[in-house]
């Protein structure tokens, strides 16, 4: 028996007078922080909301938080992403205190704690950089804890969207979800509609280098079309889901047709190949003529878009001139050849070979997170998530980030294998381990990790995946075809 709020306040080994000297103290502590930093404030005004929503109305504040978090890359510059992340983990740590404090449980599962495991091992990179056991110094310790926030940020929204179990059917988080896409389309639309000249300055798609500003490469509201597009790719798995187990697939089609003509235009080359992976992946399990004809007709339509640009088709044929698909271009003359002419795949080989050549110097450990854009020849990301791994965290870093991805497919492929085939909840795990499969890929040639936004979303629908899937509930079709 659970016992009363009342009783378990009362029964708390704290006397008037410490309690009172405790939270002068905190306020003491927190007056001086906002002083220092303003934005605390909001930070602190934030949370006190979240908690206090969260205790009244639990359901429509965890899906007002996942709907909004698509709208907020755009401002970065502002520190809104980071705001939120840190108030999200903020408002997630009060709820479960209080939860433990009034004798109520939490919803946990062994996936999670694989997470925050992950998370804890991490940290590692962060507590030696101080203390000089990595190849850079303490001057870099506030990037990595800023990082490992970041990464600390997916183990509590998995979290948090798990607290929903049973109290929303799987179908009606996933039908909430796609009201993600309104304000990015949205705002991507405008991009596409007004001149450059014309777009207010957070939705500029002026870029630091002059070949993505010339394209007018859309970003939505995101900081980067390359973060738009995985974004987007995600999206059209779960639409494509919906096409296969709802009574009205026309919609669904559509929609699977705007977010290929929305890929299509961020000119990424990244997304058409992570595209062509997912729709392949999802219909490979069912290996029949026409699953398989359907997707290949998909891919095509798609690759034809693409390639129907002029930006699309010299992206398409720089590859030719890359060690990738010409035998006579070596690591050394990619490198020289990168020198007289602007080829992005040239360029990433340059930053790749610098890279390796830094890790030699601390092979075991590295340099400590987000430290790859310091020891790089080019002083910019990696484009490349093993490599990054392998800077930064030296042999050790790079098994813990295979360890990472590695359990999240295993996890995907042993719930796969508990359920019916016919099931939506089969479907939806297909299309998560489809997407994983496509993010892997696309790691090889971009910054996949470094999409905030896409993992908040993919781990969210990865946590319904072990949720009761029985008829929904309040009026919700079922996705079950009778």
């Amino acid at each position: 028996m659970l016992k009363k709020r009342g009783d378990i306040i009362k029964s708390l080994p704290i006397q008037p007078y410490v309690a009172v000297a405790a939270i002068s103290l905190v306020c003491l502590g927190l007056s001086f922080l906002v002083f220092q930093e303003p934005m605390i404030l909001g930070l602190i005004i934030f949370s006190a909301v979240g908690v206090y929503c969260l205790l009244n109305y639990f359901t429509t504040t965890i899906l007002s938080l996942v709907v909004f978090r698509s709208s907020l890359d755009i401002f970065s510059s502002q520190g809104i992403p980071a705001l939120f992340a840190i108030g999200m983990i903020a408002i997630m740590i009060l709820y479960a205190a209080c939860k433990i404090l009034l004798g109520e449980s939490l919803q946990l599962d062994r996936f999670w704690l694989f997470l925050i495991a992950w998370v804890a091992v991490t940290s590692i990179w962060v507590v030696l950089l101080p203390i000089g056991g990595l190849g850079l110094g303490g001057a870099y310790f506030s990037e990595a804890l800023r990082e490992w926030v970041r990464l600390f940020s997916f183990a509590i929204a998995y979290l948090m969207v798990l607290q929903l179990k049973g109290r929303v059917h799987p179908v009606q988080f996933i039908n909430a979800l796609f009201l993600s896409l309104i304000v990015p389309l949205l705002m991507a639309t405008v991009q596409i509609i007004l001149p450059e000249s014309a777009l207010p300055d957070f939705l500029s798609l002026a870029e630091s280098y002059s070949e993505l500003s010339s394209a007018s490469r859309i970003n939505g509201t995101f900081g980067h079309p390359n973060a738009f597009v995985t974004f987007l790719v995600f999206f059209t798995g779960l639409a494509y889901w919906k096409v296969g187990y709802s009574r009205q697939r026309w919609p669904w089609l559509l929609l699977v047709g705007i977010l290929f003509f929305f890929i299509v235009s961020t000119k990424a080359l990244v997304g058409l190949v992570m595209a062509v992976v997912l729709i392949f992946s999802i219909n490979i399990q069912k290996l029949n003529p026409k699953r398989m004809l359907g997707a290949f007709l998909l891919a095509v339509v798609l690759i034809a878009l693409f390639a129907s640009s002029e930006f699309g088709q010299e992206r398409l044929a720089s590859l030719y001139d890359t060690p990738l698909l010409n035998p006579e271009i070596d690591v050394s003359r990619a490198i020289i050849m990168r020198n007289y002419t602007f080829n992005s795949f040239l360029w990433r080989v340059t930053q790749w070979n610098s890279m390796i050549e830094a890790w030699k110097d601390y092979p075991i450990l590295g340099f400590g997170l987000s430290t790859v854009r310091h020891v790089a020849v080019f002083e910019n990301a990696a484009h490349n998530d093993y490599l990054r791994a392998l800077t930064e965290g030296g042999i050790v870093g790079l098994a813990v980030f295979l360890t990472f991805l590695g359990g999240n497919m295993l996890r995907s492929i042993r719930i796969l294998f508990t359920l019916p085939k016919d099931s939506p909840q089969h479907g939806l795990c297909v299309v998560v381990c489809s997407t994983l499969l496509a993010m892997m890929v696309g790691m090889l040639t971009d910054n996949v990790m470094s999409h905030t936004t896409l993992f908040f979303y993919f781990l969210s629908v990865s946590s319904l995946l072990t949720w009761d899937w029985g008829k929904p509930t309040n009026g919700e079709v079922n996705l079950v075809r009778e």
